[in-house]
């Protein structure tokens, strides 16, 4: 992380009904609940103990099974009316790094930093008792509704200069405010104000500020995942102090200029908490897209991958007329569809080394062939014509490549055919040969052969 100048927050004009708890505990101690018994005596200690063994319970579930960010909205826009003064946050719900759940229960504003001393000059209609235009609008469509609670949020002065070409986030945090405050005649520990009160509420509120420089990247991804699993067995992590929550990002805002959408970046930093109702639609959505039945495969090929083939073998296995022996046949475990066969979906290309450019040149073509299906749909079939093979092809070096567009096959069912032909080891020995596939419909076999003369 490369901050730390805290620049602005924003909040409503409540701030004065309370009064802000700084000191917000994040660790969870041991587990200890109140033990009730007729004629008990229960103190404001009992009390408090009750409220904290539940909420830690709360907390310690959110750590340690669901982890910390945004849950549901919390998108940061322009403002409406002021763009180049003013952020929004939209409603939403997040949990912090300690286990605090932060509620937005309505957008909430937050200044951006002030422009250097040249261009701090006050704007018209911001001074005291004048129309703030801008203001009168913000209020009217931002103003506290009617029955909302009397909740306070806190704002700060610009305690830094904001130094140009210097990107900004936003960040919330969790905070507590006292409020109600009501008469303590007997409280013994002192802690009432100057008038012997004390709060009756505890709000459970936010701030919401302005950090310069950039947040801290998001946890990559194990290349392994079986490195995920192993994660379980180290200690859990340390929650950190600051308990930030980054919403946007904004690499390159300069005072005064007007903010647009698209210089709010609210993907690259933020954590994301998707809910479990989230997570279905995901895995369903998922599913729906991968198949969870055996798909068709390619079987057997009539030929050797990789294999050097002597000329006249080449010519007596994979040339000639008629539909016999003479050809590349591939076979596939379940039947497929013979109307999916064409000579661009099965295809030969010859690459022959030596000719009219000297002896270290060579050429490249599709060879003229033949294709046919089965009638069971259990194989297709290529064969190079055998004319071509003659005059082209005998007595040359050259390889062939063969491809077969298993994205375009389609067996019985209407599913493409997992066509993907994969290397593996078998006994220790490097093999390239079928059954093919990778678990994903579609995908192409490709193989080669060599040939000499």
């Amino acid at each position: 992380m490369t901050t730390k100048k805290s620049a602005a927050h924003k909040s409503s004009p409540q701030a004065d009904r309370g009064h802000k708890r700084d000191c917000v505990r994040c660790d969870i101690p041991p587990f200890c609940r109140t033990n009730y018994f007729t004629g008990r005596l229960l103190t404001e200690q009992d009390f408090t103990s009750e409220q904290r063994y539940l909420r830690d319970k709360m907390r310690l579930h959110y750590r340690a099974l669901h982890g910390w960010g945004v849950a549901c909205g919390l998108r940061v826009k322009p403002h409406p009316y002021c763009p180049d003064r003013r952020l929004v946050i939209e409603p939403g719900v997040a949990i912090d790094q300690c286990g605090y759940e932060i509620l937005l229960a309505r957008e909430v504003e937050i200044d951006l930093p002030p422009a250097p001393a040249p261009q701090e000059a006050e704007k018209p209609g911001d001074g005291p008792g004048q129309d703030n235009p801008c203001r009168d609008r913000q209020e009217a469509k931002y103003g506290q509704q009617s029955g909302e609670p009397q909740q306070p949020e806190y704002s700060g002065e610009h305690s830094h200069p904001y130094v140009s070409n210097t990107p900004i986030y936003v960040c919330l945090r969790y905070a507590e405010c006292e409020t109600d405050f009501m008469p303590a005649p007997f409280d013994e520990c002192g802690c009432n104000d100057a008038q012997g009160r004390r709060a009756s509420r505890i709000c459970e509120t936010y701030t919401a500020t302005l950090e310069y420089g950039t947040p801290e990247p998001l946890d990559t991804q194990a290349s392994d995942c079986s490195e995920i699993l192993q994660q379980a067995c180290e200690p859990c992590p340390t929650p950190s102090t600051a308990c930030c929550i980054p919403l946007a990002y904004l690499p390159r805002y300069v005072p005064g200029q007007t903010v647009t959408d698209e210089m709010i970046d609210n993907r690259s930093y933020r954590r994301l908490l998707p809910s479990t109702q989230l997570h279905d639609r995901l895995i369903r959505c998922i599913l729906d897209r991968v198949s969870i039945e055996a798909l068709t495969r390619v079987s057997t090929i009539s030929w050797t991958h990789g294999q050097e083939y002597s000329c006249n073998d080449f010519i007596r296995f994979f040339t000639g007329p008629g539909s016999g022996a003479s050809a590349f046949e591939v076979e596939f475990d379940l039947p497929v569809r013979p109307e999916c066969l064409t000579p661009r979906v099965f295809q030969a290309v010859i690459t022959r080394f030596g000719g009219p450019s000297g002896p270290g040149s060579s050429t490249l073509e599709i060879a003229p062939t033949r294709v046919w299906a089965t009638p069971d749909g259990r194989s297709y079939a290529m064969q190079i014509d055998r004319d071509y093979a003659d005059r082209e092809l005998r007595g040359r070096w050259f390889d062939v490549y063969l491809t077969l567009r298993c994205n375009l096959v389609l067996d019985q069912r209407g599913r493409a055919v997992d066509g993907d032909l994969i290397a593996h080891l078998q006994e220790g020995d490097y093999v390239v040969s079928p059954p093919t596939g990778n678990g994903v419909p579609g995908g192409t076999l490709e193989s080669w052969i060599r040939v000499r003369p």
